[in-house]
């Protein structure tokens, strides 16, 4: 009784919220439509960045928005829309400074990159201050661009370097009783993806290839306060206190001031009130007055795991991406496209499928693969067909092979469970892979003829859609990950450049001179938008679900004739 009430109150409680999330939605959608039709430029406004907290490169969904500020959970911040608002900032009257509010943004090196070169671009014609309790590496490193950075006296500065922690798992498989298979391409010394579930330790490759990655990214952070004093920093005192900034010369000694100082402080440098007339980078992109022209440039984001299926809008699904090229090469207003990719990679085979799609659309449309973070393994394989392939120096890119992984329990089942599984079948291999036993020696081999099939197909796809000869690309590839710095000099990449660079780039094939920017986004079922909708809200039932099962199991045990004290807090 007390399992179906829960079920009943559950699955009730689950469909109500989700009906009172649509309602608000709708209601939600027309509001945020009529102010931002509100939003008047008329004066000289603040353009407002707010570096902390996580970030995307794709516009978040305003739905999924709405529901995150339902759920009070923080909204991510969009890296493509804060590029487009600042390119339209860099020739705007309107916008008399940019209000950076930093603290730990949750970004990859290239897009901190990324994101400083187009404030450092604006900083010989706009005011750019920073004001932060709290400066993260990232952020410091982003908000050095500023004319003005304070810093709260008892706040802090982070400069330590970069470091990497990577977990294995072999230890706890092994006191469970299970154990990782892993099969790589026969080369593939530096496809790491799969070796916590294999080994306690890192391996000597992987151990290579990070410090090769720190090395170049380290070399990519140029401050104006040099090398030296960064290093010396990095070394001695990783974290500033105000004091130590000023003695540093991270920050200037009378700016190291408390929030209620920042804005008199700053009005009398620059005669700007940093809380007058303020406007946040999604307020002023949807404020702007739309182009006229009809020719556009297409921005598609691909950013997520690469999955087999429809997906959903965490992910790279191989259907959703097909529905959207079918799309981009039916329209009659899209001249170009940017594929703005940001993803490890995934199933090699849905992977093999983008690859193919994007193919079709490189041969009708100009086509720029602008890469974020990381563009690897996968994400690098559905680039390839590209007219031009762009990164940042900080990018990580490459992981030019394949492994497949599987997990067997004999041990767990057969001595500490005493299962004992007994298979008949017609064929040799009719019941593989079974997972109370290991692979034979056959099956073994078997397996690594699909992974070197998989693994030569890829190296093939490099060879044909960078014009590199198969040997150089064999040389390239045994999974092994580059920076973007690196990449361009292995022909790996075409050229250095963000998201701004790839769009202009793109315009240039289409010999187009005005033109719109529009962003488009992977199809998604209604049934994965529905999922992704209820995994949000999920988090915040279960804690009231639990609270009532407890409750339920109370007025359960009360039934009948009861010799009970009733417990009281005290």
């Amino acid at each position: 009784m007390k399992n179906f009430f829960i079920a009943f109150l559950g699955s009730f409680f689950a469909f109500f919220l989700l009906a009172l999330i649509g309602i608000m939605a709708l209601v939600g959608a027309a509001s945020m439509a009529e102010s931002s039709q509100k939003v008047d430029l008329s004066d000289e406004h603040v353009l407002v960045i707010d570096l902390d907290g996580e970030w995307q490169d794709k516009p978040v969904d305003p739905l999924m928005g709405m529901i995150s500020d339902l759920l009070n959970k923080p909204v991510p911040q969009s890296l493509g829309n804060t590029m487009l608002a600042l390119k339209a900032a860099a020739t705007d009257d309107r916008i008399q400074a940019i209000h950076l509010k930093v603290g730990s943004p949750m970004m990859g090196w290239a897009s901190a990159s990324e994101l400083r070169e187009a404030l450092d671009s604006l900083s010989q014609s706009k005011t750019i201050i920073a004001t932060g309790k709290v400066y993260s590496q990232k952020a410091y490193y982003i908000a050095s661009v500023a004319q003005d950075i304070y810093l709260s006296p008892a706040g802090f500065i982070q400069w330590q370097g970069l470091g990497s922690q990577v977990t294995y798992y072999k230890g706890m498989l092994d006191k469970l009783g299970i154990k990782a298979h892993l099969i790589r391409g026969s080369d593939n010394t530096f496809k790491s993806a799969g070796e916590p579930f294999i080994r306690q330790q890192m391996s000597e490759a992987q151990t290579l290839q990070i410090k090769q990655l720190q090395n170049d990214l380290w070399s990519s952070i140029n401050l104006p306060l040099g090398n030296e004093t960064l290093e010396t920093a990095a070394n001695e005192q990783p974290l500033l206190t105000a004091e130590d900034a000023v003695t540093y010369g991270f920050i200037q000694a009378d700016h190291s001031l408390y929030p209620t100082q920042w804005i008199s402080h700053a009005d009398s440098l620059h005669g700007i009130g940093l809380n007058d007339h303020t406007v946040s980078t999604e307020d002023y992109l949807t404020a702007l007055d739309r182009p006229v022209s009809r020719d556009r440039v297409t921005v598609l984001y691909a950013e997520g795991n690469i999955v087999d299926g429809s997906g959903s809008a965490d992910v790279i699904s191989d259907g959703g991406m097909k529905k959207a090229i079918d799309r981009l090469i039916k329209s009659k207003r899209t001249k170009a496209v940017v594929i703005r990719v940001n993803s490890g990679g995934g199933s090699a085979l849905a992977s093999d499928h983008i690859w193919h799609d994007v193919q079709r659309l490189a041969e009708k449309l100009p086509v720029v693969v602008s890469m974020g973070d990381v563009a690897a393994s996968g994400g690098y394989y559905l680039a390839m067909p590209a007219d031009v392939v762009m990164a940042q120096p900080m990018t990580i890119t490459g992981s030019i092979g394949i492994f497949g992984l599987f997990f067997t329990a004999e041990d767990l089942l057969n001595n500490t469970l005493g299962l004992n599984q007994e298979v008949v079948g017609s064929h040799p291999f009719a019941t593989f892979p079974e997972i109370d036993r290991a692979p034979t020696d056959l099956e073994q081999q078997l397996l690594q003829r699909q992974v070197d099939h998989g693994y030569n197909r890829f190296k093939n796809v490099v060879a044909e859609g960078r014009g590199l000869p198969r040997s150089t690309v064999d040389s390239l590839a045994r999974g092994r990950v580059y920076s973007g710095s690196l990449a361009k000099q292995l022909d790996l990449i075409d050229q250095h450049g963000g998201l701004l660079a790839a769009i202009e780039t793109a315009a240039n094939l289409a010999e187009l001179t005005d033109y719109r920017i529009t962003t488009y986004k992977a199809s998604t079922s209604p049934l994965s938008q529905f999922s992704s909708i209820f995994s949000m809200t999920s988090q915040w039932m279960n804690q009231g679900l639990s609270q009532l099962a407890e409750s339920l199991e109370e007025l359960e045990a009360m039934q009948g004739i009861q010799a009970r004290w009733n417990p009281i807090k005290l």
